[in-house]
């Protein structure tokens, strides 16, 4: 993980409890073989602050089966709400991801309206004037899981 302007507690406060321990755990229980739901996981996330000198700190964490089970749980949670706000087509703004490191999010010009016709003008509107670029991957996943 690559992040600035942040202190060490905060990125400790950040990554402890991460989803993504539970993710990498069963990719590598997977791949290599790994028991994390006996043997748990040993987890190294490499910080660098970019400044004159240029600084790595790593912060490894110990993760415990439970610790585990318990990302891998939070992250289905968030699938599930997904899923449920796909359905009632009502997605909540979450007001902290409006910025993400001093970026500002691309629809935000667009969120503060509900109506989904004028949503889809919107996009249509932004893709014709190119100041809009839908993403795509560069490669093609592994495996893909569809709610």
């Amino acid at each position: 993980m690559l992040h600035r302007e942040k202190s060490l507690p905060s990125h400790d406060a950040a990554f402890r409890f991460s989803g993504q321990v539970g993710q990498y755990g069963i990719v590598l229980d997977h791949a290599l073989g790994l028991d994390w739901q006996r043997n748990g996981l040993s987890v190294t996330y490499l910080l660098a602050v970019f400044d004159e000198n240029l600084t790595v700190y790593p912060l490894t964490y110990d993760m415990d089966p439970d610790e585990i089970s318990d990302s891998v749980a939070v992250k289905m949670d968030r699938m599930q709400r997904m899923k449920q706000y796909a359905m009632q087509d009502y997605w909540p703004r979450r007001a902290h991801g409006c910025d993400f490191y001093g970026v500002p999010c691309g629809f935000l010009d667009i969120c503060k309206r509900r109506d989904k016709k004028f949503i889809e003008s919107w996009f249509e509107f932004e893709k014709v004037s190119g100041r809009f670029r839908e993403h795509r991957r560069i490669y093609d996943p592994v495996w893909v899981l569809e709610a």
